[in-house]
Order: structure tokens, then sequence, then C-alpha cells
């Protein structure tokens, strides 16, 4: 004769296939695990978004952590790119060409709340570009930096040419100064390689004196 099943323990058996079920499902269905999300603002929001190179048409994005290039284009205006390290929290980006042609420029001044949130994202980029310098490059800090006696004046720009878009600027340097702030940066832990430098008073040393 067959044992009789307690109601108890059948019900306690169901829900426990359920939850597991559920899990299962959630599981699979979640791709987008140890990713980040990553939301973009588009100005003009019917400009062509390029991420690493790629089209794509979302402004809502899940990354996964590391070094990506954003970039924003569209005739009349000019082609807008930042680079922005991803990691785990969440980011908002701006991408905002800027206006190039006699329309594009007729554009924001029929529209200037449009100009308005551009100048906006303007500031907010600027902010995120120099807290994720300042984390990766934690030296920068301490630019500008003058050594009366070396001598040469650091400081910092962007670039084009480098992830987080970073370049080291040098100025009121001689011959000899320019040797000590190469020094003066293996100091700081830091690889002259890893930057682009720009002697704005004499060309790099590394290809000569002129």
């Amino acid at each position: 004769m067959l044992e009789r099943i307690n109601p108890t323990q059948a019900a306690k058996a169901l829900i426990c296939l359920i939850i597991l079920f559920l899990a299962y499902i959630i599981f699979n269905q979640t791709p987008d695990t140890g990713k980040t999300h990553v939301a973009l603002t588009l100005i003009p929001d019917d400009a062509q978004i390029q991420v690493d190179g790629k089209n794509t048409n979302d402004t809502s994005l899940e990354l996964k952590p590391g070094n990506y290039t954003f970039t924003a284009t569209k005739n009349g205006w000019g082609k807008f790119t930042i680079f922005v390290k991803v990691g785990s929290e969440p980011l908002k980006i701006g991408l905002i060409p800027s206006p190039v042609s006699e329309e594009s420029f007729d554009y924001l001044q029929s529209n200037p709340l449009i100009q308005l949130e551009r100048e906006k994202w303007g500031g907010l980029n600027s902010a995120l570009i120099d807290d994720q310098i300042t984390q990766e490059t934690p030296f920068v800090k301490l630019l500008p930096y003058e050594d009366i006696y070396g001598p040469f004046k650091v400081d910092y720009s962007s670039s084009d040419d480098r992830e987080l878009g970073i370049a080291i600027n040098i100025s009121n340097s001689t011959p000899p100064g320019r040797k000590n702030f190469l020094g003066w940066l293996g100091q700081q832990g830091q690889d002259p390689t890893n930057f682009e430098i720009i002697y704005e008073d004499f060309n790099n040393p590394f290809l000569g004196d002129n």
C-alpha cells in the first residue's frame, strides 16, 4: 500500500521547486551579470554613436569594466570623442558634438535650452574625466608644479592620443631643465613613455635639439 503524502511536506517541496526554478530563470536570463550600466545622452539626438569604433543606436548600455572610446558624429557637426574607464559603478556620459556649420549654429541659437544642456554635459564630462585621471594618475594632484632651479614647469591638458585623454605640458624650461623634468617624473613613480609629453618651448629631446 502506498504511503500517504503529508500535505505540509508536499507544500514545502513545491515551494522549494518553485524557488529553484525561479533562480534558474533569473541566472540564465541575466546576460549582463558582471557588466556596468552606462547611460549616454546624445546632443543632437540623431547623431551616430560609436563605442570602440562600432556603431550602435543604444543610449543605454551594459559594458564590461575596461577602457572605452565613445564618439558621436553628424554632418555639420564636429566629431566628438571621449575616453572613459568603465568600472563597477554606473556612469552617465554626454556625447556633445560641436557645431561647425551654419545650420548647426542656427539650430543651437534657435534652441537655447539644448545649448544649456550641452554646456551642462560639458561640465559633467570634464568632472568625470578629471576624477578618473586623478584615480589613474594620482601625481596630477601635484600639478601645476614649477621648479625654478630645474628650470621647468609642469601641467597637464587633454590629449586625443591617450586613454583618459591626458597630456603632460612642459614650459619655462631649458635643455637641462627638460632632462631634470624627466628625472622628477621618475621620482613620482611615472614612466615617461606612458604619457604624451608636449614641450611647449622646445622639441622633444628624444628627437634632438634644434
